[in-house]
C-alpha cells in the first residue's frame, strides 16, 4: 500500500484510465451477495455489508498501490510546521535561500558570496529560532485576540 494520499491533479490522463479500468475489472470479478430488502435487519446480510465494504475499500487502496509512486504525496509533518513564519522568517529566508542559489552558481568558490551566505544563514537560524521560542505565545495571543468581543453567555 502507498503511503501517504495519490496526488490526483498531478497524474496523467493514462495513470487515471489505468486506475479507472483496475478498479473496475476487480469489481466485476467479485461475487457480491448483498441483501436488495429494505429495512432488513438480518445480522448475516449485515456482516455480509461490512464484509463487501471491506473488498471496495481493499480495491480501491490496491489500485492506488498501482499508480506510478512520484505521484504519492508525503504527509505533513506537524513539527515542522512553524507558526508566525509569514512575519518573522520568511523574508530572511528569502534572502539567504538567494545568497546561497548565487553562491552554488559561482561554482562554490567565491568567497564573497560565501561570506554573504554565512551571515545570511545566521540571521535566518536566529529569525526562526526566535520564531519558534515565541510560538507559543503568538498562538495564545491569537486566540484570545478571535474571542475578543464574543459573548459567551449566549452559548
Amino acid at each position: 500500500m502507498p503511503s501517504g494520499k495519490i496526488n490526483w491533479n498531478k497524474l496523467s490522463h493514462h495513470d487515471k484510465v489505468c486506475y479507472q479500468h483496475n478498479v473496475r475489472d476487480q469489481v466485476l470479478r467479485q461475487r457480491w451477495t448483498i441483501c436488495d430488502k429494505s429495512g432488513c435487519s438480518n445480522p448475516d446480510h449485515k456482516l455480509d455489508i461490512d464484509i463487501v465494504t471491506e473488498k471496495i475499500i481493499t480495491i480501491l487502496i490496491e489500485s492506488a498501490a498501482k499508480v506510478k509512486r512520484s505521484k504519492v504525496m508525503k504527509a505533513v509533518d506537524k513539527s515542522r510546521i512553524v507558526n508566525g513564519w509569514n512575519d518573522l522568517v520568511k523574508d530572511s529566508y528569502s534572502d539567504y535561500r538567494e545568497s546561497f542559489i548565487n553562491w552554488v552558481k559561482s561554482g562554490r568558490k567565491d568567497h564573497v558570496l560565501f561570506s554573504k551566505m554565512n551571515e545570511t544563514r545566521v540571521k535566518f537560524k536566529k529569525a526562526l529560532k526566535a520564531c519558534r521560542k515565541s510560538q507559543s505565545v503568538r498562538l495564545r495571543d491569537n486566540l484570545a485576540t478571535s474571542y475578543d468581543g464574543k459573548c459567551f453567555q449566549t452559548f
